[in-house]
């Protein structure tokens, strides 16, 4: 099997819309998520006419999610933009969420069909040309449907409404690239942790491209990914199969030594005086249960879904309580955001040793594991520093301690002498999505991976892909 090559190979609407069956090739939806039969694309009862309406409705939540996004697209807003009523709306879909069910269904039935062409892997350049084919291919795939599959991101939390479905197409893919990963005899490494392991990585960057304003093309990106996985899979890839292909300029600049004295970590700058440093006893303990059941929540179901409520049912305190110390939950995202900052600024402080990792690889499993316990506590902020567009806290962390950390990752990434396309700033941002989703892309699936499991594939990939000579 030879996959296609060039973005052709992808063209035409109905190509893109051949169904679920690409999407679940192995069963059907999660019954949690119904549909009324007689209200399908193929419905009897809509007809041909119907069906049209059906698309165009679908075509105009595609642009109006774009506009609003999903959590503030009311139905309303669907009709409206379609010159319909609400009640028209509902002849043809029964709620918004199931317009995002079948938007979600069409673009990742999209991504099926693409890792179906994926053809042979090996170290030789026709392995690595059908790798950098696929990346292109799913970084076509991801624009055209942008709009959907940021939403998809947004939406995806462990406790949200569409998580199995989203967990169905997340085991399904998973599942045809590891059984790829077998068929081109990868060795040393796990098909199936590899697999939701790149998959998490190529949705990721995609999705940093279309919301972080990244300073690289999409071919440097797409080549950078393809440099990084290539030498994952098969380290002994020789350098002239790396360099033969034709590449986008890169940021590269010369390897930098870094210097004898930043490879011994730099002491954490002190924190900041914290608003409830004052509180001692029962009012402490409240205080730390409340945002340790709020920073919990959040992770659960997104801060735009969390509520006071069920922080109150996770802390089990009052609601007086809560009003006592903190105004809303966003007033309860600011303070967090303080301490996850000073638990990140503790982490990244150690991060030089990066640089430079010990000859047995400890240094590095060491600092992603002290990453993961950062994560750990403070995933749901995290994640909101890096999707909220509109929430001034999350704002203010982006610039002051997201930007930072992506550039530490560059700077480490950048010391390292390596004569191929990976570009030292997309090397970072690969290293940011190995570390804030991969311990939670596999929530719900059989692919869920254990604390040591992801310390090891975090470990490999980047002393592999990002850090280690290639050759």
């Amino acid at each position: 099997m030879v996959a296609g090559t060039g973005r052709g190979a992808l063209t035409g609407s109905a190509r893109h819309r051949q169904g679920a069956a690409d999407l679940y090739p192995h069963g059907v939806p999660p019954p949690a998520i119904s549909r009324r039969a007689s209200y399908g694309p193929n419905s009897p009862v809509v007809g041909a006419r119907g069906a049209r309406t059906r698309q165009q409705l679908l075509d105009v939540a595609l642009a109006v999610f774009a506009e609003r996004g999903f959590h503030a697209t009311l139905v309303e807003d669907i009709a409206g933009a379609a010159g319909m009523s609400r009640a028209a709306l509902y002849q043809y879909f029964e709620s918004r969420e199931q317009i995002a069910i079948e938007l979600i269904e069409e673009c990742g039935a999209a991504l099926m069909r693409v890792v179906r062409r994926l053809g042979p892997l090996d170290a030789t350049a026709a392995g690595y040309d059908n790798l950098h084919w696929w990346l292109g291919e799913w970084s076509y795939v991801y624009d055209k449907y942008a709009t959907m599959f940021v939403q998809w991101a947004h939406i995806d939390s462990p406790k949200a409404a569409l998580r199995p479905l989203i967990a169905t197409y997340v085991e399904n893919y998973t599942a045809r690239l590891a059984q790829r990963l077998r068929d081109s005899d990868v060795a040393g490494l796990d098909p199936e942790q590899t697999a939701i392991t790149l998959m998490t990585v190529v949705e990721r960057v995609n999705y940093y491209r279309h919301t972080q304003g990244l300073p690289l093309s999409e071919q440097q990106l797409i080549d950078s990914l393809a440099v990084a996985v290539q030498r994952v899979l098969f380290p002994q890839t020789p350098l002239p199969v790396l360099v033969a292909m034709e590449h986008e300029g890169s940021t590269r600049r010369a390897p930098v030594a870094p210097d004898q004295a930043t490879l011994v970590a730099d002491p954490a700058p002190d924190p900041a005086p914290e608003r409830f440093a004052h509180l001692t006893g029962a009012a402490a303990t409240s205080v730390q249960r409340l945002l340790q059941a709020g920073a919990a929540v959040f992770a659960e179901y997104g801060f735009r879904d969390a509520n006071v409520h069920q922080i109150l049912l996770r802390a089990g305190l009052s609601r007086r309580t809560f009003y006592k110390y903190f105004a809303n939950k966003q007033d309860m995202l600011g303070v967090l955001t303080e301490r996850a900052e000073t638990a990140l600024a503790a982490v990244q402080h150690q991060f030089p040793v990066l640089a430079r990792p010990a000859p047995d690889g400890t240094n590095l499993t060491a600092w992603i594991g002290a990453m993961l316990d950062f994560q750990d506590a403070y995933w749901g902020v995290f994640r909101c520093w890096l999707e909220e567009d509109a929430d001034p806290v999350a704002v203010r962390a982006r610039e002051a301690s997201l930007r930072p950390l992506v550039e530490a990752f560059t700077t480490a990434i950048r010391a390292q002498p390596h004569p191929d396309a990976l570009d030292p700033v997309a090397g970072a941002w690969i290293l940011l999505a190995l570390l804030e989703r991969l311990p939670h892309q596999g929530v719900g699936t059989r692919y869920a991976l254990g604390r040591q499991q992801l310390v090891d594939i975090i470990t490999t990939f980047t002393a592999r892909g990002l850090l280690a000579p290639p050759g």
